[in-house]
């Protein structure tokens, strides 16, 4: 009568004994060998009956579910269907684009007309005056650059490194705010940044989806950007045409490509990364470095292109250059030139640019690269014939002479005899500036933040007078329909990650295969005793070793989770930088992506808890096991999706893995235990984490689950759940 369920007391035994494994024990003294069909753990009272997927000859203990095998086979035949369905979808598709296109298969590479005008395309004509930029700690970055930027007319934005040539842009668009200075747009005094939808800028790196077609990218940005109230068949055919312009349409189906998988060439590239902003039909077009990284012949090209849409369309277009050829420079039609400090050498026509110079002592050499020669002018590397005191400094001075309709050679002249040019004082470091300087950053960083917010709220409801973009629905299903587009582009990739997950619950169910928890003695049996045994496993605690296995079980799928989980934004976060500048809304973004990785999410669960439970001897539905793993992929692919967002890409896996093993390890539950977490100061500003974390609910959730499956022993809310 002190032996209780599951145990084996035969007569004249001197204590309780577990059922074996492989039997079942009706009552405490009798033992009946487990039938086939079932299986029959440790302490047993009556047989468990195998499931489908499970092999259970005759005194089977723990079954092996090696019928999971035959799930993985439909599950890759499946896949295998979906991705041939999805290739022959998009080859038809592609088919239909070919032949809408093939009716401007005369086009030169690169040429042909542009894209015909529409009526978005309004003249700008940018004056600004005397933009400058003052430093929190009080170091000038730019003066006094005054001038006007032209509709139908392109200008050329030199100078030496710290010049302030990206600088500037940035303050004529309001992406950086200055300090002194007045922007005018046709003659009335606003901000270019009210006509954000208007505007497009062409980055230096070419930031683009490169697991992307040529065309896919074309067309994302057109539908995004271009007015709400086109028809498609108009916003298609816009993306077409400049596909045509651009000299794309053979390549139009191909991979842009990066660094590791071989795609369209550099230039091709620089093509798509300005086509971006063209597809958009913006009235003002700023380029950063549009030429860097291609030869004189491809250079040209770019270039070209962008002299004749700026004349067909009468597009404002201003550029950043380096070092441009001869034939590439001679296609721009105005020309800045900056100097160190931002202050203006000069401003104005490029053609007469040669005669300024010249007025001030510096002739352009027979044969030679004038923006070379103008750059070499710039630095001090070019000796000036009427002034051999010349420092490139003075060049500031002569042209503000000039601007004011004074003779610029005599100003530099006196300049140089003088030596009273104001030279910018060498910065000092000032704690104090620079702690303020810091805030004042992190304070406009999150005044952004609510602003960006705010004006997605306004979108919704007001009607934006200079564009109306696709609404916030439209905006979803593009960025989703983008999103897909990016998962199961590559079976490949779609598939070395659910093997991720498999591999990850293999290695899991064979580390956990013999964890169980087996309860306590009889209390009758506990009670008689000796001290040793009273205090020690099997009266003071049960046989349980399943904390352990919910420790496991965390670590396993936050490590798949996180780390499949960091490349759904980890990888596009410069991209999304671009995206939002040019006005996409960012909440309808991420949810689109969310919910295009839902089904990867589900899949990675399928494969993991089929692999989990090949060897793993899980006492509790399939139904609730396949609950507490979701629960956890539900958790742990937000993780990476945060990480991704707040991480440099060079750190990303190695914080992710400390992060995994500090969220399961230390806050799982187990060590340290809950109850020490409860009853000790020591955790009290702490325990929020635990209440949150993901790891500890499951690993309770499993225990209870597992607990109530056994018909004997103590409630296990006593020893592991608080």
């Amino acid at each position: 009568n002190q032996c209780g369920p599951g145990f084996f007391c035969p007569e004249n035994s001197y204590e309780p004994v577990y059922c074996c494994a492989g039997y079942y024990c009706p009552t405490p003294d009798q033992i009946l060998k487990c039938p086939k069909g079932s299986e029959c753990p440790v302490g047993s009272v009556t047989p468990v009956s195998c499931s489908f997927l499970a092999i259970c000859p005759e005194g089977t203990g723990n079954a092996s579910r090696v019928g999971t095998l035959a799930i993985f086979v439909v599950v890759f035949i499946l896949l295998a269907a979906f991705f041939a369905l999805r290739k022959s979808l998009v080859t038809k598709r592609n088919i239909k684009y070919r032949k809408r296109i093939e009716d401007e298969d005369d086009l030169p590479i690169v040429g042909g007309p542009p894209p015909e005008k529409h009526d978005e395309h309004r003249k700008f004509d940018i004056q600004y005056e005397n933009i400058g930029l003052v430093l929190e700690h009080g170091v000038e970055i730019m003066r006094g650059v005054t001038g006007t930027l032209h509709s139908g007319r392109i200008c050329a934005v030199m100078g030496p490194s710290g010049a302030g040539k990206t600088t500037f842009v940035s303050l004529l668009t309001n992406k950086a705010k200055r300090t002194s200075g007045t922007i005018s747009i046709n003659g009335r005094q606003e901000e270019l940044s009210h006509y954000q939808r208007l505007i497009g800028f062409v980055p230096q790196e070419d930031v683009m989806l490169r697991e992307l077609t040529v065309r896919d990218i074309l067309m994302h940005s057109a539908l995004m950007r271009l007015p709400a109230e086109w028809e498609n068949a108009k916003k298609k055919k816009l993306v077409l045409d400049m596909i045509a312009f651009l000299g794309l349409d053979h390549i139009m189906d191909s991979f842009v490509g990066d660094e590791e998988e071989r795609g369209i060439s550099g230039g091709q590239r620089k093509r798509v990364n300005i086509g971006m902003e063209l597809v958009a039909a913006p009235s003002v077009l700023f380029l950063d470095e549009p030429t860097s990284g291609l030869d004189s012949a491809t250079s040209f090209e770019v270039c070209k292109l962008l002299h004749d849409i700026a004349r067909e369309n009468s597009m404002t277009i201003a550029a950043v250059i380096h070092s441009p050829s001869p034939a590439a420079f001679a296609q721009f039609d105005d020309f800045l030139l900056l100097g160190k400090g931002g202050r203006v050498i000069y401003n104005g026509d490029r053609v007469g640019a040669t005669k300024y110079f010249e007025s001030l002592g510096f002739t352009l050499p027979h044969g030679s690269s004038p923006s070379d020669f103008y750059m070499d002018v710039a630095t001090g590397r070019v000796a000036c014939t009427i002034s051999p005191r010349f420092k490139p400094s003075h060049l500031f001075t002569a042209w503000e002479a000039h601007f004011a309709g004074r003779d610029a050679a005599k100003a530099l002249q006196e300049a140089a005899r003088s030596g009273t040019v104001r030279r910018p004082a060498a910065p000092r470091v000032d704690t104090v500036a620079a702690a303020r300087a810091a805030l004042v950053g992190t304070g406009r960083y999150f005044a952004d933040v609510a602003n960006e917010f705010r004006e997605w709220v306004v979108d919704i409801f007001v009607v934006d007078k200079v564009r109306v973009l696709p609404g916030v629905f439209t905006t979803f299903w593009l960025c989703y329909r983008r999103a897909s587009t990016q998962i199961y582009r590559s079976p490949a990739n779609f598939i070395f990650d659910q093997l991720v997950h498999l591999v990850c619950g293999i290695f899991i169910s064979v580390a956990v295969q013999a964890n169980d928890y087996a309860g306590l003695f009889p209390r009758q049996v506990c009670s008689v005793a000796p001290p040793t045994l009273g205090a020690g496993v099997g009266c003071a605690k049960a046989f349980d070793q399943l904390p352990a296995t919910g420790t496991f079980l965390s670590l396993g799928i936050l490590f798949s989770g996180v780390i499949v989980g960091t490349s759904t934004f980890g990888g596009e976060r410069v991209v999304f930088w671009r995206d939002s500048s040019a006005g996409m809304a960012t909440i309808p973004y991420f949810l689109a992506k969310w919910i295009a990785d839902i089904p990867r999410i589900l899949m990675a669960m399928l494969m993991f808890t089929l692999s989990l439970i090949l060897f793993f001897p899980y006492r509790m539905s399939l139904a609730d096991l396949f609950l507490i793993v979701g629960c956890l992929y539900l958790a742990a692919f937000p993780m990476g999706y945060f990480l991704s967002a707040v991480l440099p890409p060079k750190s990303l896996a190695l914080a992710s893995t400390g992060f995994v093993l500090l969220w399961s390890m230390l806050f799982g539950g187990v060590t340290p235990k809950l109850e020490q977490v409860n009853e000790r100061s020591f955790y009290a500003p702490l325990r929020w984490i635990w209440t949150i974390s993901a790891p500890k609910w499951s690993t309770e959730g499993m225990c209870r689950n597992k607990r109530a499956r056994r018909e004997h022993g103590p409630s296990l809310v006593s020893i592991f759940c608080p």
